[in-house]
């Protein structure tokens, strides 16, 4: 299995249902498969081609990919939105939470980097990274 839509999208869909209460009650509104010209809705994750890392051994090939999702949101107030961030941010902990799959790949990591600021065209955003750890196994086609 390599890096697929049907990943892409179980991600998607994943990602989709984080929803928080406070500073005040949001969920992500939309889910962007790759990264966009503009953004149109938020709050919102961007997924973005993962990294690969591949390790090669008895015939099979192991690839870890590394798939950074950005959350963007936005609020006038810059407390605010730094708040909306590090809510979003675990909420977004919780929902990757447990032994899941997305699309068969076992997801083996994530990380959820601190809140930052974002410039994404020529608006400022709050947000943060969410990085997913897949492992994918294969067999590996002979070589001519």
């Amino acid at each position: 299995m390599a890096w697929k839509p049907d990943i892409r999208d179980a991600l998607a869909a994943r990602l989709l249902g984080v929803a928080i209460t406070l500073p005040s009650t949001q969920s992500i509104a939309k889910v962007y498969a790759t990264p966009p010209a503009t953004i149109q809705d938020v709050p919102c994750f961007i997924i973005y081609p993962p990294r690969r890392e591949v390790n090669r051994s008895a015939g099979t090939r192991q690839v870890l990919y590394t798939v950074r999702c950005r959350c963007l949101v936005l609020d006038a107030d810059l407390d605010v939105a730094a708040d909306l961030a590090d809510s979003f941010s675990e909420a977004t902990i919780v929902r990757m939470e447990g032994d899941f799959k997305l699309a068969e790949a076992p997801v083996v990591g994530q990380t959820c980097e601190e809140p930052a600021a974002f410039r994404y065209g020529n608006t400022q955003y709050a947000g943060f990274d969410l990085l997913l750890r897949l492992n994918v196994w294969a067999a590996m086609a002979p070589t001519p």
